[in-house]
């Protein structure tokens, strides 16, 4: 099976593919790639990319961010870890069962799909999210700052680090004892919610 691997080079429309068997290979055309369904990583970072074609059907990561990606292709479902930060996504297709790293910042988006119960790290930040979905119990990083949320749902129980700054959010739930890191600033809080929510971490 193979991997796709994008350099970061001053050539944005270049991208470098690599096998799983460490091999890797520059590309400048999707079209190029021999036995694409074969491909496990593509990282096409700074490509000037405005669309994506079909993924392969084995594929485990994605770097695409930094990108002028208004959509995102069906995601295969083996896919472990997507970045897509820094697009013009305005919607994101259903997360395969695998994923466990999933990063959206700085998109449009205004609802995120159900997540599946084996995601661990979950970035959305700066987008237009009014509210997310079910948080299932494996994540333990959770990054939703500036957005429009106007709640948080349950908490996982084994969450370590939570940011939820800039958002409209007039209360939290309540919160896990594996909770170590909170940012919670610029929210329409209570001054005594505050007081409460920080004295629970110390």
């Amino acid at each position: 099976m193979e991997q796709i691997s994008v350099n970061y080079f001053n050539d944005f429309k270049n991208f470098n593919v690599g096998l799983l068997n460490e091999e890797s290979y520059n590309f400048n055309s999707f079209n190029e790639i021999d036995d694409y369904n074969n491909v496990s990583c593509i990282k096409c970072s700074n490509c000037d990319l405005t669309i994506l074609p079909t993924l392969p059907i084995y594929l485990e990561i994605i770097f695409c961010n930094n990108n002028y990606l208004t959509e995102l292709p069906e995601l295969p479902k083996y896919i472990r870890i997507i970045l897509c930060q820094n697009n013009n996504l305005i919607k994101i297709p259903r997360l395969p069962i695998s994923i466990t790293y999933f990063c959206c910042d700085n998109n449009y988006l205004t609802e995120l799909p159900k997540l599946p119960k084996s995601i661990t790290d979950l970035y959305c930040n700066n987008n237009k999210l009014t509210y997310l979905p079910k948080l299932h119990d494996s994540i333990g990083i959770l990054e939703c700052n500036n957005n429009q949320l106007t709640s948080l749902p349950k908490l996982p129980i084994y969450i370590k680090i939570l940011y939820c700054n800039n958002n409209k959010l007039s209360s939290l739930p309540e919160l896990p004892d594996s909770l170590k890191v909170l940012d919670f600033s610029d929210n329409p809080l209570f001054t005594k919610s505050k007081y409460l929510y920080i004295k629970m971490l110390i």
